[in-house]
């Protein structure tokens, strides 16, 4: 299905900041309105909510690089129980143990809301945190 069959809506979370996307998968590819239209509410709202994604870590890259080039840590960071590095652009953050262990790289509420990059010499334009279970509070 065309991207321009499903309208893109832009739906403000509060009248300080936050807006929701309703009407794209960002699994699929965009044209350049919608990554247009996308930077667009971003710079108005700060906060973008994209809800019921289903996206894989190649998908998640792919869509940050439609506004940039993705940060990556100097070099890959195991997921504590893998077998295999992560991509160095990603970094699981999770609450959740295996075996009494942290499968995530900052567990138990080691990771603060913050802007990564930002003490870089040319700090990153955002964050993409792509959220599987989100607690109520």
């Amino acid at each position: 299905m065309p991207l321009d069959a499903v309208p893109l809506d832009i739906v403000p979370l509060s009248g300080a900041l936050g807006a929701e996307v309703r009407g794209v998968d960002l699994r699929r590819p965009l044209d350049r309105d919608a990554i247009e239209a996308i930077r667009a509410a971003w710079q108005a709202h700060v906060v973008l909510l994209f809800r019921d994604q289903d996206l894989s870590p190649d998908a998640q890259i792919a869509f940050a690089e439609k506004f940039g080039t993705v940060g990556a840590r100097s070099r890959p960071v195991a997921r504590r129980g893998a077998e295999e590095a992560m991509d160095p652009r990603l970094m699981l953050i999770s609450n959740i143990r295996r075996d009494g262990a942290p499968i995530g790289s900052l567990p138990d509420g080691e990771m603060f809301f913050h802007h990564d990059g930002c003490h870089a010499a040319q700090p990153y334009l955002g964050t993409f945190l792509y959220s599987i279970e989100v607690p109520a509070q």
